[in-house]
């Protein structure tokens, strides 16, 4: 239920009041099944019918496909990706965007007006990322970049894996982060998003030298893959203000063997590690 308010409390700031209170009449009446099922997906698809969807995210207007309601309500409403931090996205700036799908991230960074550089591991992401770049008028600041990262662990790791993703256009090549930073000539990243089911544990093995030109991070961490308290760990050694959240946002005392979210951040651009503390408006 704390979920479920913050959801719709989110919605309305983003896409405002009226589709917010649709979404809470979609919610009563799916009730039944969403209790039996525990998942938001029965009213999320009810919202999808809409052409389009006027979203504001921290001072970026977005126009977003109604298909993409899912995506609004995780990313803009819930805020995943930002909540934590003082960092404000900006013009100049470089951002990366591991495991973009659609690229509504990328789309956010680039009408902000940072340097993007959207990767993902399945080719029929390309289409649709270039799309929504071209629709907000921002294509000219995103690259795609048609890659694996962090490959030999995470979904993605199997051949049969990635051949069955809903969007596989072919097999990726394998990138490190080294060769990512010169193809396309990045000398610092301020901010780096990352969902890449599961490969995030393969990411931070091996050479890291490429992570001290990185400022802050945010990350979905998938513990079928691997111990999230490791990562967490690895990065707090190099110099990183750590926190883990669980999939429900909730600060947690130490990263447990669940699924959940790593924020992590150089000096002091973490603001309280408690949603309840953060300030109106953010």
């Amino acid at each position: 239920m704390r979920r479920l308010v913050g959801d719709v409390t989110g919605l309305a700031r983003v896409v405002g009041g009226n589709v917010a209170a649709l979404y809470t009449v979609r919610v009563i009446a799916n009730l039944p099944r969403i209790i039996r099922d525990k998942t938001l997906e029965t009213a999320d698809s009810s919202m999808r019918a809409r052409s389009e969807y006027k979203v504001r995210y921290r001072g970026a207007d977005l126009q977003v496909p109604g298909r993409s309601f899912p995506t609004i309500r995780e990313m803009f409403a819930r805020d995943v990706y930002m909540w934590p931090f003082a960092l404000k996205i900006r013009p100049g700036i470089t951002v990366i965007d591991l495991g973009c799908n659609e690229g509504f991230f990328s789309l956010f960074a680039a009408k902000r007006g940072a340097k993007v550089v959207a990767v993902d591991a399945q080719a029929g992401f390309r289409n649709f990322v270039m799309d929504n770049g071209r629709r907000n008028g921002c294509e000219e600041c995103m690259d795609f970049e048609f890659a694996l990262v962090g490959a030999g662990s995470g979904l993605f790791a199997e051949e049969h894996k990635r051949q069955s993703g809903s969007h596989f256009g072919g097999e990726p090549s394998s990138i490190t982060m080294d060769e990512l930073f010169a193809r396309h000539s990045i000398a610092m990243v301020e901010f780096m998003k990352v969902d890449i089911e599961g490969a995030e544990f393969g990411l931070f093995s091996g050479s890291l030298d490429w992570l001290d030109r990185v400022s802050t991070i945010a990350m979905e961490v998938h513990a079928t893959f691997g111990e999230p308290s490791e990562l967490v760990e690895l990065l707090s050694t190099r110099g990183f203000q750590t926190i883990f959240a669980d999939s429900d946002l909730i600060v947690q005392s130490s990263a447990n063997p669940q699924d959940g979210y790593i924020y992590a951040t150089r000096g002091s651009l973490l603001l309280a590690p408690s949603r309840s503390e953060l300030p109106d408006g953010v």
